[in-house]
């Protein structure tokens, strides 16, 4: 999405399956598409399609749980793969990198500025990237570089665990 990362780009962000809201959606065209081409198993997928959007909605809530009541609600990431994340629970990714670029360095000393002034204190990175920028930037503000793996192969544990570190990192007590 747009309007939900402080360095914004026009390229349209990938990361759907981030958002449990979004999957949602994607279960249902799935589902829809897959009794259109197979409508003898048709009520089984809708069956399944019903567990499925049960489970989605638990973590859906689970998640909102999580996060709600903090103080911040920014936070610092190097790649910008959580933008629907963020949007879902009422957060905002400040992006270090833009389209798979290091920033520059007037952009990164926005970036630090803005970490200090609001009290950033973590520097989230995917273990798939480089991490140098990030540690510069941690240093800079007295943080830590944090992992969140939005390719970790559990999903739902993943976006559990995500929301957990992002409660930590924004000053909310342990949930």
């Amino acid at each position: 999405p747009q309007g939900h990362n402080s360095r914004e780009s026009s390229r349209v962000d990938p990361h759907i399956w981030l958002s449990p809201r979004l999957m949602l959606i994607q279960a249902a065209n799935i589902t829809n598409a897959m009794v259109r081409l197979d409508p003898e198993h048709g009520e089984e997928y809708r069956r399944n399609h019903q567990q499925l959007a049960r489970e989605i909605k638990a973590l859906d809530k689970q998640i909102s749980d999580i996060l709600t009541d903090l103080p911040s609600r920014r936070f610092l990431v190097f790649h910008p793969s959580w933008a629907y994340f963020a949007r879902d629970y009422g957060l905002e990714q400040v992006v270090i990198e833009a389209e798979g670029k290091s920033p520059a360095p007037g952009d990164l000393s926005r970036i630090i500025a803005l970490a200090r002034r609001e009290g950033l204190r973590a520097v989230f990175i995917q273990p798939q990237f480089d991490t140098r920028a990030a540690e510069v930037v941690a240093q800079e503000i007295n943080g830590r570089v944090l992992i969140l793996d939005p390719l970790a192969k559990d999903w739902a544990e993943n976006l559990i665990s995500t929301a957990r570190k992002l409660r930590a990192a924004l000053g909310g007590s342990q949930q």
